[in-house]
């Protein structure tokens, strides 16, 4: 049965750490490198040296990452480390210098430093409320197995651009099933048939909205820019996947600049395509 829909699904993997040209590791205004900030784990293997990793790390003991490899790293000189096995690793508060393939520290590591909570995504429903509010319209179609023919349903047309719930009542009926909970499900296509379609399958509350671009075009997009594409233009991706709530893909990268986000803009179109980058720069 599916639970709450994911705003966000993210393809991860390892950084591209391969040198490539249009990262902007060096300073526009005068010959010295960029320096960058970051809070993460630096782990060191039997398989490798002491390696920055700046995208996902895998929860297991010991975990599992991997990134540019830092020269010079010294674990006698933080404070704080864990080893299992033949694994150490430890997050640390780094700036140094990024070329593409290497980060070179400019600066001893220090403490990790939290990052402020992120906000909550708005989950809210962008339908204005039926007269009385949003309750169940069919009372005999709101069984477990109505409800997953809905969610089956639902994302399997071409059109479809995304969907999420609005939880905000927690009024279940029998088997957990969200009866009161709002569903809003985007397509680009006809939303009339998709209204009539969805409603003769399930008979909670469903919001249908119009979006310009469909769920697979935004797969493809990270496709796109996980591939050849995103290595043309310096483009070395930690993670991406599509972003239900604003129709567009969320890219992390292990750079961001305004000329790599203008190239992303110029293909995909502006803004559809929203860039960040782990490493920080430092003014």
């Amino acid at each position: 049965m599916l639970g709450l829909v994911a705003m966000l699904v993210l393809v991860a993997c390892g950084p591209d750490t391969r040198p490539v040209a249009g990262n902007g590791n060096a300073s526009s205004s005068s010959s010295a490198p960029q320096k960058y900030a970051i809070d993460a784990t630096v782990l060191e293997s039997a398989e490798h040296g002491p390696e920055l990793c700046a995208g996902p790390v895998a929860a297991s003991l010991p975990p599992l990452c991997g990134g540019p490899p830092i020269p010079g790293w010294d674990w006698n000189a933080v404070a704080k480390k864990t080893t299992a096995q033949t694994t150490t690793w430890g997050e640390y508060h780094l700036v140094g210098t990024y070329d593409g393939t290497t980060f070179t520290l400019t600066e001893p590591a220090s403490e990790f430093q939290q990052s402020a909570p992120v906000p909550l995504p708005d989950f809210s429903t962008p339908c204005a409320a039926p007269a009385g509010g949003w309750s169940v319209v069919d009372p005999a179609k709101i069984s477990l197995d109505d409800y997953t023919a809905f969610t089956t349903e639902a994302p399997s047309p071409p059109d479809y651009a995304g969907m999420w719930v609005d939880a905000s009542t927690n009024v279940n009926g029998l088997a957990g099933v969200p009866i009161n909970q709002v569903y809003t499900v985007a397509y680009t296509g006809d939303l009339d048939r998709h209204r009539s379609e969805l409603a003769a399958i399930w008979g909670g509350p469903v919001c249908v909205i119009q979006r310009s671009r469909t769920e697979a075009s935004l797969r493809a997009i990270t496709d796109e820019l996980f591939g050849d594409f995103g290595r043309s233009i310096g483009l070395q991706v930690l993670s991406s996947g599509n972003n239900d709530l604003r129709n567009t893909v969320m890219c992390t990268a292990m750079v961001s600049t305004p000329a790599l986000q203008q190239k992303l803009d110029e293909r995909f179109g502006t803004g559809v395509v929203e860039l960040t980058g782990a490493l920080q720069p430092v003014p």
